[in-house]
Order: structure tokens, then C-alpha cells, then sequence
């Protein structure tokens, strides 16, 4: 239990590259959208929600830790820094579409970051294990 600590929740070693990654993780449980920011009709060009604290809040402390972890130990332990990824496991994808277009605008935009829902890993593992079965 490292709350409010600096410690990333999982160091992710690519064994063939020695490259790392970082990786953290919210609940399922957090929102990924908050409330209308523009807009007052749903399904119409302009409506745009805000994103929520566990997104944006996520993305800057993973890229602190990225960020600590390079002035800390350097390419230290045979880890290389190769533009190293950082990715955030958080929530589930929205049910409304509106909410779905902002998620998808905020996410796609980002550079540094690879945010994922839990419910996008569950299925990228299925059709992982799928493929791997036929």
C-alpha cells in the first residue's frame, strides 16, 4: 500500500528489448466521463463532456513517475529507456455515445499516455486466448 506515494503500480519489462514500461491501475469502478461541458442535445456535433479526475489525475501521475523513475536510476539494472510507455488501466467504456466521442477525443490526443478500461483488456485477453486456441 504506497498511496500517495510515487511508486507506480506495476514496472513492466519487455524481456526480448529490456525496454520498460509503466503501468498504472484504477478500479473498474471510476468514472471516465463527468458532466455536459458543451452542448445541450445529445447526439448533436457539439456536445462534449469533461473528463474525469481519475483520467486526467492518472495521466500525470504516471508520467511523474516515468519522470522520477529516469532522474532516479537512469538505464540502470539492464532496463532500457527507449521512450519507455506509459499506460493507465482505468473504468469502462461509457454506454452513451456522446460520453463514448469525448472519451475517444481526450484518449486518442494524447501522446505520452495509452489509457485503457478494464472492460477493452478483458477483451483484448479473450481474443488473445481465442486466436492462440484455433
Amino acid at each position: 500500500d504506497d498511496r500517495g506515494g510515487v511508486k507506480g503500480d506495476f514496472l513492466y519489462k519487455n524481456m526480448l528489448t529490456n525496454n520498460i514500461a509503466f503501468i498504472e491501475i484504477k478500479t473498474p469502478n471510476e468514472r471516465i466521463v463527468s458532466t455536459v461541458y458543451r452542448g445541450k442535445e445529445e447526439g448533436k456535433e457539439n456536445m462534449i463532456y469533461g473528463i474525469c479526475d481519475a483520467v486526467t489525475a492518472g495521466v500525470n501521475q504516471l508520467l511523474n513517475q516515468r519522470k522520477i523513475y529516469l532522474k532516479t536510476f537512469r538505464e540502470e539494472n539492464n532496463n532500457e529507456l527507449n521512450n519507455s510507455k506509459c499506460v493507465l488501466i482505468v473504468g469502462t467504456i461509457p454506454v452513451n455515445d456522446d460520453q463514448r466521442k469525448s472519451f475517444e477525443l481526450f484518449r486518442q490526443s494524447l501522446r505520452e499516455v495509452e489509457v485503457y478500461t478494464f472492460d477493452e483488456v478483458f477483451y483484448r485477453v479473450k481474443s488473445l486466448l481465442e486466436i492462440v486456441k484455433s
